[in-house]
């Protein structure tokens, strides 16, 4: 039996003789903007669900602290001193090379990633990030030893086993983060998310430049970088211990998934049927909603269910973007200790500013996301990066001053690479939660695509010089925002203020 009342919406029916509650109330509505959840709660022959915000969730902490480890060693080893390391060791005409051994990570990303997330999404994702940790624990063990010896082979062992690891551990880790937030709260998490992980790759070039000034580093050595590399990798270690941590016994119950799977029998044992009484608007919306999923669409000549199309489009449009900015985003430290001859205090402080500004970026992201919607900010600030970068390369061009050249360079990047919590959010509330691993197996692809890619722009840098590679990436990210369009055209779901 359905009640309706000024105190909410309750839900009762009963099996047998033993009686089941579902209560909402409306004063606990506002906060589905906000993502709180149902969790059940057993008694004397009763079950009833009640809300609980989603800050309870162990989850969502521990998702957290290991994004800020996890990018405290990213920034201390593979970014800026892994990418001079392999220039240094090899010769330094040879600029493809960078991209060639940093490739090794995203091949291997995504030849474990879809497996992985296929058995994670089967059965359970704790245990396959505890697998992908033991994985990441070899990478700890190569890559130390290639620093040692200053050996590439070693490190293109451990960046291999990294890759492996990051391809099973990631996707796993984002659906766990998705379960443990509702649907209409998951882009003010994700944002968080990214804000953590831009304060760790911050934290990173800090700590290098505490590490310069005390031992009066002024160039860049193999040295440096082979201690930046052994720094990255011992913080590593604290990274993955936090994977053991993670559980899905944590997830919560969402009422929009949980409501059509309520089986409704008799009401009373001398009856065989239930009568519904004072039906509610809510679920008529919610009962159409589960009628229209399976509809079809047809773009151009291929037919596809009309729930797959957004996020077909934001994985698509992901996975450009990823290849746009994957053919610059290593040689940007090359530029700057190669073309503007910065050192490496100026090279690791422009770090430091980088990711402060992403991480404000990604807030006022998800500002004007929740006001305009998210694909819509996320191809404004992308428009805008791409031409601020413009403007830095006419800048280096003309002559004119490195302080003008860096500053465009920190827009450039904290709108073009500031807007993944809002297209992951869109992503994760357009697909079922028995799906989410396998869609976060994109990243994998993406992530390849940035290593892959940075093979391409290696080849591009030898034939056509940094500057080419740099204004050729721009117009691709702007070619990428095309599938966003499409999915605004299609229909995508908003968030409330």
């Amino acid at each position: 039996m359905i009640q309706e009342s000024s105190a909410g919406l309750t839900v009762k029916s009963f099996d047998d003789d033993i009686p089941y509650t579902h209560t909402w109330s409306n004063e606990d509505d506002e906060y589905d903007e906000y993502g709180t959840d149902l969790v059940q709660e057993q008694g004397d022959n009763q079950t009833e669900y009640t809300r609980e915000r989603n800050e309870t969730s162990r989850n969502i902490n521990v998702i957290m602290i290991y994004t800020y480890i996890a990018f405290v060693s990213r920034s201390l080893w593979n970014s800026n001193a892994l990418s001079i390391f392999v220039f240094l060791l090899v010769n330094v005409d040879d600029k493809k090379t960078v991209g060639f051994i940093t490739g090794l990570t995203g091949l291997t990303q995504l030849l474990s990633s879809y497996p992985a997330s296929f058995v994670a999404d089967k059965y359970r994702r704790d245990n396959v990030v505890k697998f992908g940790s033991i994985i990441g624990f070899i990478s700890i063990f190569f890559t130390l030893y290639a620093a040692q010896k200053e050996n590439l082979t070693l490190l293109a062992i451990g960046l291999s086993c990294y890759g492996i690891s990051q391809g099973i551990v990631n996707p796993s880790v984002w659906a766990l983060l998705a379960d443990s937030v509702s649907k209409g709260g998951r882009s003010l998490y994700f944002t968080k998310r990214l804000q953590l992980e831009f304060y760790g790759r911050t934290t990173g070039p800090v700590l290098s430049l505490i590490l310069f000034w005390k031992l009066g580093i002024e160039e860049w050595t193999i040295d440096v970088c082979a201690a930046l590399i052994k720094m990255g990798q011992f913080v590593s270690i604290i990274e993955l211990l936090c994977l053991y941590f993670v559980s899905d016994d944590y997830c919560v119950i969402d009422k929009s998934t949980h409501l059509p799977n309520v089986e409704m029998k008799k009401q009373q044992p001398d009856k065989d049927s239930i009568k519904f009484e004072n039906s509610t608007e809510s679920l008529l919306a919610m009962e159409q909603q589960n009628q229209g999923v399976n509809k079809q669409t047809r773009i151009c000549c291929w037919s596809l269910y009309l729930h797959r199309i957004v996020p077909i489009c934001v994985a698509v449009a992901d996975l450009i973007g990823g290849i746009s900015i994957g053919m610059s985003v290593r040689y940007f430290p090359i530029f700057f200790a190669d073309n503007l001859n910065l050192s490496p205090n100026a090279v690791q402080f422009i770090s430091l500013v980088t990711n402060l500004l992403l991480s404000w970026a990604s807030y006022l992201g998800q500002y004007f996301g929740v006001r305009i919607g998210r694909l819509e900010t996320s191809i404004i600030m992308k428009f805008i990066g791409c031409f601020t970068m413009f403007g830095m390369i006419s800048s280096y061009s003309n002559g004119m001053s490195n302080m003008l050249v860096i500053v465009l360079y920190l827009i450039r990047t904290a709108t073009v690479m500031g807007t993944g919590a809002l297209t992951r959010s869109v992503l994760m509330d357009h697909v079922p939660k028995n799906e989410r691993s396998r869609w976060n197996s994109v990243e994998a692809v993406t992530n390849f695509s940035w290593a892959g890619s940075a093979v391409l722009g290696g080849l591009l840098v030898d034939a056509k010089g940094l500057l080419y590679v740099f204004s050729f990436s721009s117009w691709c990210v702007l070619f990428s925002t095309i599938p966003y369009a499409i999915a605004i055209w299609i229909g995508v779901a908003r968030e409330t203020i």
